[in-house]
């Protein structure tokens, strides 16, 4: 079964982790001792090979352990030939069955042949990173100690020994010595000691004991990491390389004898970058609460089971066609240790994989230079190719074929300066440990003895060597007849060594107790969940830099499609829907129709010798329980097809009763296109609905045999019926944790932040900080679904195949266009006069329409991502509850909004007669002082910021940051009475064709006016007047909006609310109403009203035009200002002689005030003002500059200040009439 949410997730606390790491946890000991508490020194450092029963050592003379006789018996040079017979009981010279076994024997014809070449590759394909990760696992279980015992002439040369070398390496490969050294290993008291332990424990990178590994290998500075040189100023550099001693070697826990070179050291780089991370991931989690020493051993303990799960769950299961057997349990009663058959002879193949030379590619695949084998320890070759380049190099490079055949290199090749056969040497070693024939090796281990040469292998050539050098099949030698047999299906090795290879690293495996998996390890199921969904590819791309490129699978050379001539395409004419697809890599292709009752499927392989399938019904995501179907290729002709079931983590087994039907079929050019139906209900199976179904798929491009897929391998969920295609990149479904993290911030995004946002704008507007409130959480919310999206998009496949990826993108594209319109609308909110009509009032509908857009998409793909993840059902039925809470509350909230407003307009006189005092209490209403307008005009001229609306004083300072407009409205405002325009009411019925025909009268020519050296004007024509963006577009709203000359706005009841607030006094006298323009003089003076009114209420009125009225050359010209209402239905006081203005303005930080004459102008609803402009004078130059502006005046008519037709005079106490 699927593990838990709670599995998913870490799931313990710091606190209980540090209790862990304090009380309970062990680390392993460096040397291996005590890793078996009966028997604390099995399977540690310096103790012998294992010799299991009923394998018989087969020395020339047991008691004192002699080697197995051949010509000159290792001590003396004599004139042999390969080809001569041996003496009865002599055995073939070590170099002559490196001639006649093991030489390639190239021709000039050979060297220059394509498919003699291609022959010596793997016929798998598996790459040369599998050649290097065993030699560089190799280090860390096994090195053996030598004796001291030399013998000078141990590998005698032959003296036909040349015509056995390839054409064209003869002077390279001929040894320069009649005999070559060979050092023994076995002595009779002790057998053969393996200084390595024999447990896959990290040795090789952290030492055996922890003197030296704090002298040398640990960072002095920083005890829990690993020391590195970070000297190397490239981005790979960064990451750091092996650090080197004072023999400018490279310090690393410890080496066999022949040391390592540049395809080992890179593996050792990676692991100790993995260390390093891992102790600065501690660090991030957990802080100071552990010591350096616990942050060393917890990281080390991981690096450990990273190479322990990159053995055993990559390399051995590719290298074999098949995984081990399941691990149960740590098993006490084995003994640890390492087979001296596995040590001696298996573990030599890696010498056969290896090649001449090897190609050093860049990042794009291309060769950039070539390594032959001797140049392979040259120093700083990894500094200067990098990790990413090394690894990408290996794993593009087919080894060379696991068989009988060594390359010419590998018989002769320099190590320390020394020619070394290593061939020869891996002959001689089977001697030196007394190492059985071949038969008895095969009997001991439970296998059937050869009993014909053709038992061995059926390839002719190859027995024909053995038969060169053996007289007899039971005179074999292991390693030599191990080498030779033919290989399993799908595996690299015969069964000879296949039978090694499971017995050792099984018995590695389970007499560990600290094996990851085992309870003593100290790993949850949650980490061992994550080891198990990590690959070496893992490993080495989050330990090189960002961009590093590298194939999806290292261990096999895949097959191009950018070379092959048939490349995968879409046939847009055979029925398939173009949405109904899963590309599985770019090799492996499938499609599917459902017809009635059947459904179809379409796969393509781009291989002529590949297997491949399809699960279904997944009921852990990986194997257990799947249905699978598997087709194969035969000898790259026909296909096979058939319906298969899975009993574990094992090859499937094939079903007795077949209903898959092959239905059309073709093999060409390297391309494998095959389509096979199957029931939907198919009998003994789960059926395949309408709804996300489990799947799993796999395929090997290299083996029609159905074996190990090599890490080709992934799974999905997909919906057969509609498309539906949820994608993840990993067996264990490794990408979990990251969809489960988009989900949940997906919900608590638009089901949590975006709905509270939204409430702060609609409900919440009384706040001063609303708006910013609102801003910031929606930016927050983008951010998340930026964050969140892209990781989602980052695990996923085929986003634009499945109905929840395609609104996901949807989303994440509609958020970007939405965060931008709600930047620019409360950019306009607090930078645009006009913000509330215009472009703005378009730009806030579209805003509110495409997030009411945005909401719906999201709840329905919230509802999508919960059926994808395939969490309980307990999850949806939760988020409907959710959604519906949410629904509630905003139309309990709406209703009371609009009810409470209702029913406050209905049953509030105060409400209904004046609006603003509706807002305001009785208890604050009294409080409040009455001011007078010249009072009010006096503060505003101080720098008070008061306003009369309804006949109450309100003090608009704290709205200056908030309103829509900001500063520049509300300053024109001030000292002003606003009752008209803040409320607008929607029942002024404005004449606009009249207006519209007046405005023509009154459009100004464009001009600047600017002063010559004398301070005269001079007027330049069509000049542009430079303007802020804000200024430009409320131009443009100005032209939107034509029937007012400059745009309004209306204010809601939250902003009715906010200027309530506002309230510092009441306007004295409120009954004064304005005089109506046919009363007399005496009417006024009579009437109480006249000693009571106080003239100094301003008004606003929009310049419209500005004429001159004397040449422009005059040393103070004189203009000509005509203003204009706001409201097309207010029309100018008939003006007589004497009349006059105040004109307010704000200038320079200060308020100014100015009187001035009063004339009539064209239009009944324009007046105009004669000014006088002055080298200093403050308002007529600031006059000159305006255009289209509000402007305050506060209008004294002539019925008030001059009654000359009845002779009387009055004036005000501060004014000259």
């Amino acid at each position: 079964m699927r593990l838990s949410l709670s599995h998913r997730v870490y799931n313990f606390l710091w606190i209980y982790f540090i209790l862990i790491i304090n009380v309970v946890a062990e680390y392993r000991s460096y040397d291996g001792v005590g890793n078996n508490i009966a028997n604390p020194k099995a399977g540690s450092s310096g103790m012998p090979y294992i010799i299991a029963e009923p394998i018989v050592q087969r020395f020339d003379n047991s008691t004192t352990g002699s080697m197995l006789q051949c010509p000159g018996n290792y001590t003396s040079i004599s004139a042999i030939n390969c080809t001569n017979p041996l003496q009865s009981g002599q055995f073939p010279l070590p170099r002559c069955i490196s001639d006649l076994a093991n030489s390639i024997h190239k021709s000039y014809a050979d060297s220059h042949n394509i498919s003699f070449t291609d022959s010596m590759k793997s016929k798998r394909k598996s790459s040369h990173l599998m050649t290097f990760w065993i030699d560089f696992l190799a280090f860390d279980v096994i090195k053996s100690i030598e004796t001291g015992e030399i013998y000078n002439n141990g590998v005698l040369i032959p003296n036909d020994d040349k015509f056995y070398l390839s054409y064209g390496v003869a002077n390279t490969t001929s040894p320069p010595t009649p005999a070559l050294q060979f050092n023994r290993t076995y002595s009779v008291s002790r057998g053969t000691i393996n200084e390595a332990t024999s447990f896959l424990d990290g040795s090789s990178i952290y030492g055996l004991n922890e003197t030296n590994l704090n002298l040398t290998l640990r960072d002095p500075v920083d005890l829990c990491k690993m020391r590195m040189n970070y000297t190397v100023d490239t981005a790979d550099g960064k990451f750091g390389y092996l650090p080197r001693g004072k023999n400018g070697q490279y310090l690393i826990g410890h080496l066999p004898t022949r040391g390592g070179h540049v395809f080992t050291n890179v593996f050792h780089t990676i692991f100790i970058r993995e260390h390093n991370r891992k102790c600065d991931e501690f660090r991030q989690i957990y802080g100071n609460s552990l010591t350096d020493n616990e942050y060393f051993q917890e990281a080390r303990k991981w690096v450990i089971a990273l190479l322990q799960v990159v053995q055993y769950r990559e390399y051995l299961p590719i290298i074999m066609g098949s995984t081990l057997s399941t691990y149960t349990a740590y098993n006490s009663t084995l003994t640890p240790g390492l087979d001296y058959f596995f040590a001696t002879s298996t573990f030599r193949y890696g010498h056969s994989e290896a090649s001449d030379s090897y190609q050093i590619m860049n990042q794009n695949g291309e060769p950039e230079s070539i390594l032959t084998l001797e140049n392979l320890q040259l120093p700083d070759l990894l500094e200067i190719y990098s990790v990413p380049t090394v690894v990408l190099s290996l794993s593009l490079q087919r080894q060379e074929e696991l068989d009988i055949l060594y390359s010419d290199f590998m018989r002769a090749h320099t190590v320390g300066g020394n020619f070394t056969d290593m061939a020869s040497v891996d002959h001689l070693r089977s001697r030196d440990r007394g190492m059985p024939m071949y038969n008895d090796v095969r009997a001991a281990l439970g296998l059937n003895r050869a009993n014909t040469w053709s038992d061995i292998t059926k390839d002719v050539l190859v027995q024909k060597r053995l038969q060169s050098l053996y007289t007899s099949i039971d005179l074999v030698e292991a390693y030599v007849g191990g080498l030779a047999e033919d290989h399993l299906q799908g595996s690299n090795f015969g069964q000879l060594f296949q039978t090694s290879m499971i017995q050792q690293w099984s018995l590695l495996r389970d007499s560990d107790r600290f094996w990851y998996e085992s309870p003593d390890a100290g790993f949850n199921s949650t980490e061992i969940d994550i080891l198990h969904n990590t690959t070496l590819r893992d490993i080495v791309l989050r330990n090189t830099p960002v961009g590093t490129s590298l194939p999806q699978n290292l261990w096999f050379v895949q097959p191009r499609p950018d070379l092959n001539i048939n490349n995968i395409t879409d046939d847009q004419n055979d029925g398939y829907p173009s949405l109904n697809v899963l590309t599985l890599s770019n090799v492996y292709k499938i499609q599917w129709k459902i017809v009635n009752d059947d459904i179809y499927l379409k796969m393509t392989m781009l291989s002529d010798n590949a297997w491949f399938g399809f699960g279904f019904n997944s009921l852990d995501g990986g194997m257990i329980g799947t249905d699978f179907l598997i087709v194969n290729t035969i000898n790259s002709t026909s296909v096979s097809a058939g319906n298969y079931h899975s009993d574990g983590y094992r090859p499937p087994i094939k079903d007795d009763n077949q209903f898959v039907e092959v239905t059309n079929s073709n093999i060409s050019k390297g391309l494998t296109l095959v389509e096979v139906k199957r029931p939907l209900n198919a009998p003994g199976k789960l059926p395949i609905a309408n709804k996300l179904t489990k799947v799993i798929y796999a395929w090997n491009p290299s083996s029609s045999y159905l074996s190990y897929h090599g890490g080709n391998r992934n799974k999905a969920s997909v919906n057969f019926f509609n498309a539906g295609i949820a994608p993840s990149s990993g067996i264990g479904d490794s990408m979990f944790l990251t969809r489960l993290a988009h989900g949940i911030s997906m919900i608590l995004t638009w089901s949590v932040l975006f709905p509270i946002s939204i409430f702060i704008v609609r409900y919440l507007k009384h706040n001063n900080n609303h708006m910013k409130q609102h801003r910031n959480l929606q930016f927050f919310g983008s951010v998340s679904v930026f964050t969140f999206g892209s990781a989602a998009m980052a695990v996923s496949q085929d986003q634009q195949r499945t109905l929840h990826g395609v609104l996901g993108i949807t989303l994440y594209t509609g958020v970007f266009f939405e965060l931008t319109l709600g930047a620019i609308t409360i950019w306009g909110l607090f930078s645009v006069e006009s913000a509330n009509r215009g472009i703005f009032s378009y730009i806030r509908t579209i805003h509110l329409i495409i997030g009411t857009g945005l909401m719906t998409i999201a709840s329905v793909n919230i509802y999508l991502g919960i059926q994808q993840l395939n969490v309980s059902p307990i999850f949806t039925y939760i988020y409907f509850i959710w959604l519906g809470i949410l629904v509630l509350l905003y139309i309990c909230t709406e209703c009371w909004y609009k009810y409470n407003k209702l029913f406050k307009i209905k049953n509030d006189p105060e409400v209904k007669s004046g609006r603003l005092r509706g807002e305001i209490s009785d208890e604050v209403y009294k409080t409040l002082p009455s001011l007078t307008w010249e009072s009010i005009n006096e503060r505003v001229i101080g720098g008070a910021l008061l306003v009369v609306a309804e006949n109450l004083v309100f003090d608009i300072r704290k709205w200056i940051h908030t309103h829509p407009g900001g500063f520049k409205i509300l300053q024109r405002v001030v000292g002003t009475d606003i009752s008209d325009v803040f409320f607008n009411d929607k029942d002024l019925k404005i004449k606009t064709d009249e207006f519209k025909d007046k405005e023509s009268v009154h459009t100004p020519d464009l001009y600047e006016e600017n002063e010559d050296q004398n301070g005269k004007f001079i007027r330049k024509s069509s000049i542009k007047r430079r303007q802020t963006i804000a200024d430009a577009v409320d131009r443009i709203n100005v032209t939107l909006v034509k029937n007012l000359r400059i745009v309004m706005h209306s204010h809601s009841k939250f902003a009715t609310a906010k200027l309530a607030s506002m309230a510092v006094g009441k306007l004295e006298n409120p009954e004064f109403n304005e005089f109506n323009k046919n009363s007399t003089c005496e009417d006024i003076i009579s009437s109480s009203a006249m000693l009571s009114r106080e003239p100094e209420s301003f008004k606003r009125y929009v310049l419209v035009n500005k004429d001159d009225v004397t040449g422009i050359q005059a040393e103070n010209p004189v203009k000509k200002f005509i203003f204009q209402v706001i409201d097309p239905n207010y029309s100018i006081p008939e003006i007589k002689p004497g009349d006059y203005i105040e004109i307010m303005c704000h200038i320079k930080g200060q308020v100014v005030i100015r009187s001035y004459n009063l004339f009539k102008a064209k239009s009944p609803k324009c007046f105009s003002v004669i000014i006088k402009i002055y080298k200093e004078g403050l308002m007529s130059r600031y006059l000159v500059k305006l255009f289209n502006h509000l402007i305050s005046f506060n209008f004294f008519s002539l019925c008030i200040n001059f009654c000359l037709n009845q002779n009387c005079i009055y004036f005000s106490s501060n004014k000259i009439g």
